[in-house]
C-alpha cells in the first residue's frame, strides 16, 4: 500500500491546544464478529458471541 497517496492527518496541535496535553492516539478497538446469515434466533443465542452480546 502506498502511504504517500493517503492524506496525512495531524490531530496533535489542535488537541494539545484544547486539552493541554499531546494526542496519544485512539483508544478504541475494532472487533470482528462472525455471524452466519442463516442462523435462527435460537442458534444465535447458543453461540459464544450471542451469549456475550445478550448477557454482556
Amino acid at each position: 500500500m502506498a502511504s504517500a497517496l493517503l492524506p496525512t492527518l495531524h490531530a496533535d496541535q489542535g488537541f494539545q491546544h484544547e486539552h493541554g496535553r499531546g494526542y496519544i492516539g485512539s483508544r478504541d478497538i475494532d472487533l470482528g464478529i462472525h455471524v452466519e446469515p442463516d442462523w435462527t434466533a435460537e442458534e444465535y443465542h447458543d453461540t459464544g458471541v450471542g451469549k456475550t452480546l445478550i448477557n454482556g
